[in-house]
C-alpha cells in the first residue's frame, strides 16, 4: 500500500464517529453499566461540552418542546483505549463511547475517536474503518466492548478540518481519494470520472468553506478556514465540530428512523394477537409512534430538507416505511373481518335467542289454553318449541353465514 508524501497544505485534523445502531432490550442499565464497567469515565467537562453542544444543535433543529419531551436521550459511558496503536502520531489512541437511545427503544452506539493532526491519507484510514479489515477498529472496539455490533448495522460518519487549503482547491486535489473515503473503497481500481464529478456535485453544506457529502457508509463533513485568522489547534477543532455537529444530528435522526420502522416492521411481523382489542392497540401504538417521529422529521426537513430527502432514500427508509404502511393495511384488514365476524356471530345467537323466546311464549299462550290445571305442561310445550325454533334458525343462519 502506497502512502502519499507528507505536505504541510494536506495536513488535516481527522475525527472519526462509529456509529452502531441496535433495538435496546429491557435491560438499558444493565447494558450501560457493562460498557461503564469496560471503560474509563470521562470528565464532566468533556461530557459537558460534547453533549451541550448536541443540545443546542438539537434545541436549534428540534425545537425546545423537543428536547422537554424527552424522546432522545445521550449518556456518556466512557473512553476506550486503544494500546496496540503502532503510532500515537496517526493513529487512533483512544475513543469516547456515548450511548443514544429513543423512547421506542431505538438505540445509536457512538464511538468518537479524534486523531491528531496528519495528512489526508483515505489510504491509511479506510482499512481502520471497514470491518472486514485485519487492523480494523471496528473489531477492536467489539473485542473490548464484548458487544455484538453487527456490520450491517454500521455506520461511519467522518469530519475532517482543512487548515491552509479552500475547500475548491482540496476537492480539486483530492476528489477521487475524497469519494474513496466517502464509499470505504479499498479496491485498486480508481472510480470512473463521471462517477466521481457526480458524487461532489451532490454537496449539502450550505457554508461557503465547507463540504458534506453522504453514501450508504459514510457522512463525510470537510471544513476549511484560513489558519491566519484562528490559529490554535484547539480552536480549529471546535469550530470543525461546531459546523459538522447539525449534519451530524440529522444522520443521528436518519438512523434512529430506520431503526425505528425496522422495529415496527419486525413487530407486525411476528404478531400473533387474537383478539380484536390487541390488534387495535398495536395499530394504535404504531400509529402514534410514526405520527411522533415523523413530526420530528417534518421540522428537520426545515433546515435540512435535501439531505433527509437523499438519507431516506440510500437507507431504504422510504421501502421499510411502504412495508410498515403495508403490514398496517394487513391489521387493519385482520381488524375488521374479525370485528365483522364478531358482528355476525352476536346477530346469530341474539336471532336464536331472541326467535326462541318468543316462540317459546307464544306457545306457552296456546298451551294454557289446553292445559289450564296442568303448569307442568305448559312449561314443557314452551321449551319444546324454543327448542325446534332454536334448532331451525340455528341451522337455517349457519347455511347462510356458511
Amino acid at each position: 500500500m502506497k502512502f502519499r508524501k507528507a505536505d504541510d497544505d494536506d495536513k488535516v485534523l481527522p475525527e472519526f464517529v462509529l456509529l452502531f445502531t441496535f433495538q435496546a432490550s429491557k435491560d438499558l442499565d444493565g447494558i450501560i453499566t457493562s460498557f461503564q464497567e469496560k471503560t474509563k469515565q470521562l470528565s464532566e467537562d468533556e461530557k459537558r461540552k460534547r453533549l451541550g453542544a448536541l443540545e443546542e444543535v438539537e434545541l436549534r433543529l428540534l425545537g425546545d418542546k423537543f428536547l422537554k419531551a424527552g424522546r432522545i436521550n445521550r449518556i456518556a459511558v466512557g473512553r476506550l483505549d486503544f494500546p496496540i496503536a503502532k503510532s500515537a502520531e496517526t493513529e487512533p489512541t483512544s475513543a469516547d463511547i456515548y450511548l443514544v437511545t429513543h423512547k421506542t427503544g431505538a438505540a445509536l452506539l457512538e464511538v468518537r475517536i479524534n486523531l491528531p493532526e496528519q495528512t489526508f491519507n483515505p489510504d491509511l484510514w479506510i482499512p481502520w474503518l471497514r470491518s472486514d479489515s485485519t487492523n480494523s477498529v471496528i473489531n477492536q472496539i467489539q473485542s473490548r466492548l464484548l458487544f455484538p455490533l453487527d456490520g450491517s448495522n454500521y455506520y461511519c460518519f467522518i469530519s475532517v478540518y482543512v487548515a491552509k487549503k479552500s475547500i475548491k482547491d482540496f476537492l480539486e486535489s483530492h476528489q477521487a481519494d475524497v469519494i474513496r473515503l466517502l464509499y470505504l473503497d479499498s479496491s485498486p481500481m480508481p472510480f470512473k470520472d463521471d462517477f466521481v464529478v457526480n458524487e461532489l456535485e451532490r454537496d449539502f453544506c450550505l457554508r461557503k468553506d465547507g463540504a458534506s457529502f453522504m453514501s450508504y457508509f459514510v457522512g463525510l463533513h470537510i471544513m476549511t478556514r484560513d489558519t491566519k485568522v484562528v490559529a490554535q489547534k484547539t480552536i480549529l477543532s471546535g469550530a470543525k465540530e461546531k459546523c459538522s455537529l447539525p449534519f451530524f444530528v440529522t444522520v443521528e435522526l436518519l438512523l434512529l428512523e430506520k431503526q425505528v420502522l425496522r422495529t415496527y416492521y419486525d413487530t407486525l411481523a411476528a404478531s400473533k394477537l387474537s383478539s380484536v382489542s390487541d390488534l387495535i392497540g398495536l395499530k394504535e401504538k404504531i400509529l402514534n409512534g410514526l405520527e411522533e417521529y415523523y413530526g420530528v422529521i417534518t421540522r428537520v426537513n426545515q433546515f435540512s430538507g435535501p439531505l433527509i430527502d437523499y438519507g431516506e432514500k440510500i437507507f431504504g427508509i422510504n421501502d421499510i416505511y411502504d412495508s410498515v404502511m403495508d403490514r398496517l393495511d394487513a391489521v387493519t384488514f385482520d381488524i375488521t373481518t374479525r370485528y365483522q365476524r364478531n358482528t355476525n356471530v352476536l346477530t346469530f345467537w341474539l336471532t336464536v335467542l331472541f326467535g326462541a323466546l318468543e316462540s317459546g311464549f307464544l306457545a306457552s299462550s296456546v298451551a294454557s289454553s289446553f292445559y289450564m290445571n296442568n303448569p307442568f305442561m305448559v312449561i314443557l310445550w314452551a321449551f319444546f318449541a324454543s327448542a325446534v325454533t332454536a334448532g331451525i334458525l340455528s341451522l337455517i343462519l349457519y347455511n347462510r353465514i356458511k
